[in-house]
C-alpha cells in the first residue's frame, strides 16, 4: 500500500492535515523529531487561505526534514529552507559568543568599524544618511552579497560547520551567511559588552527551528546513558566511581532526554552545568564530580570512536576560593589522641564494627594507608617477613585500590604490641572489619552495583570520628590519618620518599620512580616513627 498523500481537510473544529514517515527515515525520523509514522497538523477555524498558508509551511518543514536526512546519509550537500538557515545562525551565535566571550573588548569595536566600513564601500550614496546603522544598512541586496566573503572569514562560519559535521549547498550557504551577518552585528555588540553576555537567554539556538545535524545522524543513537553504560562495561571502574558517577549521568539523561551524545553542543554543555550549580550544591561539587564525570567519558567515547567530539573538555564553572581556617589537614596532637585513646578503649568481642573501631584508626595512624584499604583488609593479608617483622599486603584482590596497583607496608611494633596479631587469628582467613563476602554480585546493574561492605564500614568509622568530637568541616575524619603520618614522618628523619612508599603516594618526578624502596627499606624507616601515646 502506497503512502498516504497529504491533504489539508476542513472538520467541525478545525482544520486537519496527516503526512506519513516514510519507512527508510522512519528511526531517524522519531529519534529527531518525535513522530515515527506520520506527522498530524491540527488548525482553529481559520479562513481557508490562512490554513492553506499554515498548511503549506508545515508540510514544507516536514518534507525538508525527511529530505535532510536522505541527503545527509548520501553525504550530498545539505539544502536548508530559509528557517533552517535561520536556525543555523543562532546556533552560531551561542557558538561565537561562548568562543569568544573571555576575550579583549576593545577588538570587538574595531571589528564592528571594519564591517561597516566594508558596507559604506559597497553603496556610497548611502553615506548622506549618518542615521543609517548597521543592521538597516544588511537588508540592502548590494550589502547582503558583498558582505558575505568578510562575514564568512570574520566569523569563523567554516571552523562553526565543521564543528556540526555540515556541508551546505552553495544556495543554501549563502542563505546561511546572510543570516549570520545580521546575528554577527549582534555578537559584536555583545562581545564590546561583556558583562551583558551573561543576561542573554540561556539557550539562544533553541529559540530557532530545529536542523538536522549530520553529527545527530552519525550517533547510531548513543546517548549520554548508553555511553556511560558502555563505559562502565568496557573500562570496568571502581564501584565506588560508578554509584558517584551515576548521578550524573541520570541528570544528563534527564535534561538531554533522547538527544545524540554526539550531538550535544559545547553551549549546551556548559549551560547544563551552570545550572547544576544551587544553594544545596556547590560550584566545587559541579566542577570536581560532574564536569569531571562527563569530560572522561565523553573523552573516552571519543578515544574509542563510538562519538566524534567531546563538548566537555573546556567547559568549567567558576569555583570560588575557600576561606580556609585551618592550617593543616592533619590531626592536632589533641585529636588524633582523644581517637586513639578512644579506640583502644574498644572491646571488639565477635562484632567487626567494633573491631574496626579499635583497629582502624590504629593501623592508618602508623600506615598512613587510605582508610578503605584498611577497612578491607583480609587475615591473610597479615603476613610475616623473613627478617622478623610483620607486613600488611594491600591488594586489589581485597578490593578497590587507587591505580589498580597492589603495596607491602610494615606493620608498627606497637601495633604488634597492642596485640593486633591475636586478633588477626580470631578471624581465621576471613575480612578483619566486616562480615562475610558479599562485595560482588554478577546478576546486579553494572550502573548501579552494590556498595561494598567495607565501603560501609569505611564510612561508618568516619561517622564515629565525628561523634567523638572531630568535627571541623575542614577536616576529614578518615584522610586526616595520610597527612598526619607524613608529618610525623617528616619530623623524625623518615625521608619522603620512604614515607610516599609507605603511604602509597606516587613518585613525585619519574627519577623518583626508579630504585623504590624495598620493604627492609620501608621497615627501617618505619622503626623510626615514635609511638603515640594511648
Amino acid at each position: 500500500m502506497g503512502l498516504r498523500m497529504p491533504a489539508l481537510v476542513r472538520t467541525k473544529s478545525g482544520w486537519r492535515a496527516r503526512k506519513a514517515i516514510p519507512t527508510d527515515v522512519r528511526d531517524q525520523y522519531k529519534k529527531l523529531y518525535g513522530p515515527a509514522y506520520e506527522e498530524k497538523l491540527f488548525l482553529p477555524d481559520l479562513p481557508e487561505q490562512e490554513a492553506k498558508i499554515e498548511y503549506t509551511t508545515w508540510l514544507n518543514r516536514v518534507e525538508g526534514q525527511i529530505k535532510g536526512i536522505r541527503a545527509l546519509r548520501r553525504g550530498e550537500p545539505q539544502a536548508l529552507t530559509r528557517a533552517q538557515a535561520h536556525a543555523l545562525a543562532g546556533e552560531w551565535r551561542a557558538w561565537f559568543i561562548a568562543r569568544y566571550k573571555e576575550s579583549e573588548p576593545g577588538q570587538w569595536t574595531a571589528a564592528l568599524h571594519a564591517m561597516i566600513e566594508r558596507m559604506d564601500v559597497l553603496i556610497p550614496e548611502k553615506l548622506e544618511q549618518p542615521d543609517l546603522d548597521a543592521m538597516l544598512m544588511l537588508n540592502d541586496p548590494v550589502v547582503r552579497v558583498g558582505i558575505r566573503p568578510m562575514i564568512a572569514d570574520k566569523a569563523e562560519t567554516a571552523q562553526f560547520l565543521a564543528t556540526k559535521g555540515l556541508n551546505l549547498a552553495a544556495n543554501s550557504y549563502s542563505l546561511f551567511l546572510d543570516h549570520v551577518a545580521e546575528h554577527y552585528v549582534e555578537a559584536l555588540l555583545l562581545l564590546r559588552r561583556p558583562e551583558k553576555i551573561e543576561s542573554q537567554p540561556s539557550d539562544l539556538a533553541r529559540q530557532y527551528p530545529q536542523l538536522i545535524h549530520s553529527k545527530t545522524l552519525s550517533g547510531q543513537g548513543i546517548t549520554a546513558w548508553t555511553l556511560f553504560e558502555m563505559w562502565v562495561k568496557e573500562a570496568k571502574p571502581a564501584a565506588s566511581t560508578v554509584n558517584r558517577w551515576r548521578g550524573v549521568f541520570l541528570e544528563l539523561k534527564d535534561h538531554f532526554k533522547d538527544q545524540s551524545a554526539d550531538a550535544f553542543r559545547e553551549d549546551e554543555a556548559r549551560q547544563w552545568a551552570r545550572s547544576l550549580v544551587t544553594d544545596t550544591r556547590s560550584p566545587e561539587t559541579v566542577s570536581a564530580i560532574y564536569i569531571t564525570a562527563a569530560r572522561r567519558v565523553f573523552a573516552w567515547g571519543v578515544e574509542h570512536k563510538h562519538i566524534t567530539s567531546n563538548p566537555f573538555k573546556e567547559v568549567k564553572v567558576t569555583v570560588p576560593a575557600k576561606v580556609l581556617h585551618r592550617e593543616t589537614k592533619a590531626f592536632t596532637p589533641e585529636e588524633y589522641t582523644a581517637i586513639l585513646q578512644t579506640a583502644r578503649a574498644v572491646d571488639p568481642g565477635t562484632n567487626t564494627f567494633k573491631a574496626a573501631k579499635r583497629w582502624m584508626p590504629w593501623l592508618c595512624a602508623y600506615t598512613g594507608a587510605r582508610a578503605g584499604e584498611i577497612a578491607q583488609l583480609r587475615a591473610v593479608d597479615v603476613i610475616p617477613h623473613r627478617n622478623g617483622f610483620w607486613t600488611l599486603r594491600l591488594t586489589p584482590e581485597a578490593g578497590t585500590m587507587k591505580m589498580k596497583k597492589a603495596r607491602t607496608v610494615p606493620l608498627h611494633e606497637h601495633i604488634i604490641a597492642q596485640g593486633f596479631l591475636d586478633f588477626v587469628a580470631s578471624r581465621a582467613n576471613g575480612p578483619l572489619f566486616y562480615n562475610g563476602d558479599r562485595n560482588g554480585d554478577a546478576d546486579s546493574d553494572p550502573t548501579n552495583p552494590k556498595r561494598p561492605r567495607a565501603v560501609k564500614t569505611r564510612e561508618r568509622l568516619a561517622a564515629w570520628v565525628r561523634e567523638l568530637g572531630v568535627v571541623d568541616s575542614e577536616l576529614s575524619p578518615n584522610h586526616a590519618w595520610r597527612h598526619t603520618f607524613k608529618q610525623i614522618a617528616e619530623r623524625h628523619g623518615i625521608s619522603e620518599r620512604i614515607s610516599d612508599a609507605i603511604t602509597g603516594h606516587a613518585p613525585a618526578t619519574v627519577g623518583r620512580a626508579y630504585g623504590s624502596p624495598t620493604i627492609e627499606d620501608m621497615a627501617a624507616g618505619l622503626a623510626k616513627f615514635p609511638r603515640y601515646k594511648s
